[in-house]
């Protein structure tokens, strides 16, 4: 009897996911690609920079820093992916890497690097 009812319950168990796998329920989550452009390059002090992460695929949120020469971290700014573009400007001189990280829904990281160098 104890045999019985382990079997029934492996029984069911294997319907439950074979119904939910042939609906589409277990579906591999697709891989988050990193895209990030800055534009311009090269500005004056204080001119706006724009920072654009629209052309990433996959992505919920995308998390932005940027360092100066010295590599110390001077911003940061988590940018959903609804507003992809990001407008700042620099009040000192001299070249600033800007590097993004993005992340989909469930918190996975992309696997590709994301940087750009502005020289103020």
């Amino acid at each position: 009897m104890k045999s019985l009812k382990r079997s029934h319950f492996f029984y069911f168990l294997f319907i439950f996911v074979l119904t939910f796998s042939s609906l589409g329920a277990f579906q591999a989550i697709p891989e988050v690609i990193c895209v990030l452009q800055v534009n311009p390059i090269r500005a004056n002090v204080n001119d706006p920079i724009q920072i654009d992460i629209s052309g990433s695929k996959n992505t919920f949120t995308v998390e932005i820093n940027v360092f100066d020469s010295a590599g110390k971290r001077i911003r940061q700014k988590i940018v959903e992916f609804e507003n992809a573009v990001w407008h700042t400007s620099f009040s000192t001189p001299g070249d600033y890497v800007i590097k993004a990280r993005a992340f989909n829904l469930v918190g996975t990281q992309s696997l590709n690097e994301c940087e750009a160098v502005v020289h103020i």
